[in-house]
């Protein structure tokens, strides 16, 4: 496998992989930069944090903005919602088209009126299970 650097004024480091196809080098590459991404910029007022991207437990995109919750903060994202699932990885499950959650912090689930899966999230916040991603969310925790 061939490998170029370029050293550019850029807010964070960004990979291109050209392939004709996805292999096992090519998925153990993206699988390595994936996990080694620990933290991700979300911010507050005026201000920009580090998250640790293991203190993450919702992320909900709601008026066309994305939004990160840890148990005690709220913080804005400007990466989309297609991109945090990649960074954040399979301890999260989509449940809805606006919507992921770490598994680790599902506290309960109730059924609501007309069927609907409510999910109570560990930091207090309530959410529910849109249709189309119920079967993967039962399967992801065992349901």
């Amino acid at each position: 496998m061939k490998a170029e650097i370029k050293i550019e004024n850029c807010p964070e480091p960004y990979a291109i992989i050209y392939t004709p196809e996805i292999n096992k080098e090519v998925q153990r590459i993206l699988s390595y930069m994936q996990q080694n991404t620990q933290t991700l910029i979300g911010q507050k007022e005026d201000r920009q944090y580090v998250l640790f991207i293991n203190e993450i437990v919702f992320v909900q995109v709601k008026e066309e903005k994305t939004y990160v919750y840890t148990m005690n903060q709220m913080y804005r994202s400007k990466q989309r919602l297609y991109e945090l699932k990649q960074i954040l990885g399979h301890d999260f499950v989509q449940i809805s088209k606006s919507s992921i959650v770490r598994m680790q912090a599902c506290e309960s689930v109730e059924v609501d009126f007309g069927g609907v899966l409510v999910l109570h999230v560990k930091n207090g916040l309530k959410t529910y299970v849109s249709r189309h991603y119920l079967k993967n969310f039962k399967k992801q925790i065992g349901l």
